[in-house]
């Protein structure tokens, strides 16, 4: 999804986190936030984990309430098949 306000533009990119765990591994979905001003090019990318915080919403005030994040659920284990 991509947003644009006043002087910047948002982008939010999905993605499954794929870990390895002791017999198996762990997935998570997660995402990023891309920021970057309307006359540049260069974008800077956020953790969305991070954003899930209370004080994320001190340090970006200009979107929360306007962008819509996606929720983050716990990571799910798969445990591996031993043949």
């Amino acid at each position: 999804m991509r947003y644009g306000f006043c002087c910047e533009r948002f982008v939010i990119v999905e993605y499954v986190l794929k870990m390895k765990a002791p017999n198996g591994y762990l997935t998570r979905d997660s995402f990023l936030l891309g920021i970057a001003p309307i006359d540049k090019e260069n974008w800077t990318f956020v953790d969305g984990t991070g954003l899930q915080k209370p004080e994320a919403k001190t340090q970006f005030p200009e979107f929360f309430g306007k962008i819509e994040l996606p929720q983050l659920k716990p990571p799910v284990f798969h445990q591996s098949i031993k043949e």
